[in-house]
């Protein structure tokens, strides 16, 4: 599914618009996507695979509470070279992805 680094790299040699290729390529991949549930529901009702049980409201927010500095460091990393204007706008997310690895 977009983006794709083969998309990014045709598009660069042949000069072709990459927004053009991930725009082209959006279609395949929900077709793609659609079959696999399709097969994943028509499977697992055949072979009578039980559903597994939703979780609380309780277990949600144990959940939340234990992921939410993992899931808030690239809001906080962005916020804070945003406000302090340490990075130019083309270099912010760099740090992001750098403590997100």
């Amino acid at each position: 599914m977009p983006p794709s680094i083969a998309l990014i790299i045709y598009g660069s040699v042949t000069g072709t618009s990459v927004g053009r290729l991930f725009a082209a390529g959006l279609l395949p991949a929900i077709v793609i996507a659609s079959i696999l549930i399709a097969y994943c529901i028509v499977f697992s009702s055949i072979k009578g695979y039980e559903r597994a049980p939703f979780p609380s409201l309780r277990q949600i927010l144990v959940a939340f509470k234990d992921a939410a500095w993992g899931l808030g460091l690239p809001v906080i990393l962005l916020g804070a070279s945003t406000v302090a204007s340490l990075l130019r706008p083309n270099r912010r997310r760099s740090p992001v992805y750098m403590a997100c690895l």
